[in-house]
């Protein structure tokens, strides 16, 4: 029941992104919006910057206190709006700055990857496609981006977008 909750919750928020509803810049209602509607019905904290210490299974990372979140989310904002470098570059760095700082109890991964096709989509590019297949590869070069060099991520996600342009060129072939 939850995974289905959670799947119909995730189409309604891209439909709302692709549909122009969802857009930059991105702030602090837009996330916790996002957020809530992605866990409507699932969390009761839905919405809601945690409160807890938090913890990325199987990843050794120290992530910041639930008292510090609001302080790193503006630092956050205020870096995710500004493209000052080539968009892929940013927008791949401000995913690994978002997944480090994980500022929900639960959903972060899904509403980094939300925010950075609202960001692709706004810059003119195809939204980020990650198959199954390589979802061991994102996490791999996304905490190795996290902790030493974002190259290996910034790749990853300029061939996700290869990706995406790929499964639109079948579909409308």
């Amino acid at each position: 029941m939850v995974e289905h909750l959670e799947a119909v919750n995730h189409t309604s928020l891209l439909k709302d992104i692709f549909t122009g509803k969802i857009d930059l810049p991105v702030n602090e209602n837009i996330i916790k919006q996002m957020h809530k509607s992605l866990m409507q019905g699932i969390r009761e904290d839905a919405g809601k910057y945690s409160m807890h210490q938090r913890a990325i299974r199987g990843v050794d990372l120290i992530l910041p206190h639930p008292d510090d979140i609001e302080e790193e989310m503006s630092m956050f904002f205020t870096k995710a709006n500004y493209f000052k470098e080539h968009p892929i570059k940013h927008i791949a760095k401000m995913h690994a700055d978002f997944e480090l700082i994980h500022p929900f109890g639960d959903g972060n991964g899904r509403i980094g990857r939300l925010i950075m096709i609202i960001q692709l989509i706004e810059k003119g590019y195809c939204p980020c496609m990650i198959p199954v297949s390589q979802k061991s590869e994102y996490y791999e070069y996304l905490e190795y981006a996290q902790k030493k060099s974002d190259t290996h991520f910034i790749y990853f996600l300029s061939e996700s977008i290869l990706n995406g342009y790929k499964i639109i060129k079948k579909q409308y072939a």
